[in-house]
């Protein structure tokens, strides 16, 4: 085949995927890995947040006395805090970190960056016969496509949102998932003008 072939295939480019791809090349630093990423950068979801949204959980700076930072994705690095001086990280300060983090974090005198591939989107993951297990045939828009032994899915909070239909029908307004909102105060003022109560579902950042 003439297919590209991979022990390991990670979709996804944000903390989750690159947190994955660095514990694997930590145990195993020959590991044939390919992280693919549908947009041009590291941490695109998080760019996503609106600017007011900060991270819940702290980024305290206690590294030199042992513990981590909370919202550091590997154990060996000084993490956000340190990176953004910010205890709780905007989305935007927290994406510089992961971009750093990509073109800093070495393995086999390869950056975690060069594992990458971007502006890669997957249309579909089908899977295959293998040696009696069974493998990955993982789907490129551009006609594309890569074989692999393992995929993990790190596609991001903001990649297949919902929204009840039921309420879209009725009126589109009257439900807004969290990435529509560009700017809460805008938002909010906005409800405050013309709108009554407000339901929030979910109880994250």
């Amino acid at each position: 085949s003439n297919e590209e072939t991979f022990s390991v295939v990670i979709i996804g480019a944000s903390a989750s995927g690159l947190g994955v791809a660095s514990a694997l090349l930590s145990a195993s630093p020959d590991l044939d890995v390919k992280i693919l990423e549908r947009s041009s950068c590291v941490g695109s979801s998080f760019l996503s947040w609106p600017p007011f949204t900060r991270f819940i959980s702290p980024s305290f700076y206690s590294n030199p006395f042992g513990p981590n930072d909370l919202n550091q994705i590997t154990p060996d690095e000084n993490g956000p805090q340190t990176h953004s001086q910010s205890q709780h990280p905007t989305g935007a300060e927290y994406a510089s970190y992961l971009q750093t983090l990509s073109r800093t974090k070495k393995f086999n005198n390869r950056t975690l960056e060069s594992y990458i591939s971007f502006n890669t989107h997957v249309s579909s993951v089908t899977s295959l016969p293998y040696a009696g297990s069974s493998a990955f045939k993982i789907s490129i828009d551009s006609g594309a496509s890569i074989c692999s032994r393992y995929v993990i899915y790190a596609g991001g909070e903001y990649v297949h949102p919902f929204s009840p239909l039921p309420l879209k029908a009725k009126s589109p307004n009257a439900s807004v998932h969290y990435s529509e909102i560009s700017d809460w105060k805008v938002y909010s003022d906005c409800v405050k003008k013309f709108c009554g109560p407000v339901v929030i579902v979910g109880g994250g950042e």
